[in-house]
């Protein structure tokens, strides 16, 4: 790309609605950028930012040789482990005059730091302690099964534990596959989910099924992380929302756990006074003289 495109970039303005009239249509333009929706770690990634994709949209106009981009709309969604964020109008070439007098009003209408949390993210993460509790659930069939034969001849054998133990395998395996199959969609029954992990592996703790019963109880703690992780995210989502809401309506709004509009860039995770690594920038919040702090240090900075 030649230096004068570059440079006019910024001249390129992006209007919500029509242009002032007259101009000269140069043709419908859409441009596009994703991102993965989860790190390595399994943590959520942010999606992009609108700032980008208004960039991407700027470079586009220009290489067409419009000077604007009206009736501009901008739509996000996430599809094969990907965020999507699009951007579309209609390329127009205006009058200099007409031009100068414009200022680009389109991003009014999306927030560059939109929330990391999504419906999809949380429905992801149930579907994932899904699969892990159906698994456990079904080495815990095979193992009762074999159980059952080897004691099946021997005399005086109480069964009631196995019995206990085979009716909270079975509850765990249909609330696997209901968690698998998106028919629960709240946060809370990883709670429900991880508790039921516990019981068996305390009643697996015994014998041959010993193994199977430490390894539930892992996978309990695993769903319980899950939770935290999940119902932070809600909780960062409900305060963009509020913050968005209130400057739509004119007012002020004062996050009593987060400030979005104080959020850390999309790769600064780790915290400038503790070095705890989170999720993402939005557990991080400047604080004058201190940087970039978690929740608990910026608690104890202004102490």
């Amino acid at each position: 790309m030649n230096q004068e495109l570059v440079d006019g970039l910024s001249d390129v303005k992006l209007l919500k609605g029509e242009a002032p009239k007259p101009y000269r249509v140069v043709g419908n333009i859409q441009t596009e950028l994703r991102t993965p929706a989860f790190r390595s770690s399994g943590y959520p990634v942010q999606p992009p930012k609108k700032s980008a994709v208004d960039d991407s949209l700027q470079r586009k106009a220009a290489s067409m040789g419009a000077n604007a981009v009206m009736n501009v709309k901008y739509s996000r969604r996430q599809s094969q482990g990907e965020n999507l964020l699009v951007a579309q109008g209609i390329a127009v070439s205006l009058d200099t005059t007409e031009l100068k007098s414009l200022t680009s009003d389109a991003d009014e209408t999306e927030d560059d730091n939109a929330p990391v949390f999504t419906e999809e993210i949380l429905l992801d993460e149930i579907r994932r302690c899904g699969l892990l509790t159906i698994f456990w659930a079904s080495i815990n069939l095979i193992a009762l099964l074999f159980l059952y034969g080897a004691l099946k001849d021997t005399p005086h054998v109480d069964f009631t534990p196995v019995v206990f133990l085979l009716l909270f395998t079975v509850s765990m395996l249909a609330l696997g596959i209901l968690m698998t199959f998106r028919f629960v969609r709240s946060p809370g029954v990883l709670i429900f989910d991880s508790i039921l992990l516990i019981i068996v592996g305390l009643l697996s703790l015994r014998g041959l099924m010993a193994w199977i019963g430490l390894f539930q109880i892992a996978t309990s703690i695993y769903t319980l992380r899950s939770f935290y992780k999940i119902d932070k995210e809600i909780q960062q989502e409900k305060e963009h929302r509020a913050a968005q809401l209130a400057r739509k309506q004119g007012n002020v709004y004062v996050s009593k756990v987060f400030d979005p509009s104080l959020a850390a860039p999309i790769n600064k995770t780790k915290c400038d006074r503790c070095g705890d690594t989170f999720p993402s920038g939005y557990y991080l919040q400047m604080v004058k003289e201190y940087g970039y702090l978690c929740e608990k240090c910026r608690t104890t900075s202004t102490v």
